[in-house]
């Protein structure tokens, strides 16, 4: 979008396509999968951890 450099608008394209109206539950959806993505990358991360220090196997 649209961008402000040294005192001047410097106007851009928006990212990304048209498809579809956004909705408030875009929202939502983005948080879950901020949250899973978070939660799976502590287990593989644990795991990981476990298995090069012995606990694990």
């Amino acid at each position: 979008g649209d961008a402000y450099y040294f005192g001047q608008l410097c106007k851009k394209d928006y990212i990304g396509d048209n498809i579809r109206e956004i909705e408030n539950d875009d929202i939502k959806s983005a948080n879950k999968l901020m949250y899973m993505t978070a939660i799976l990358t502590l287990g593989i991360s644990l795991a990981v951890r476990g298995i090069l220090c012995g606990i694990i196997l």
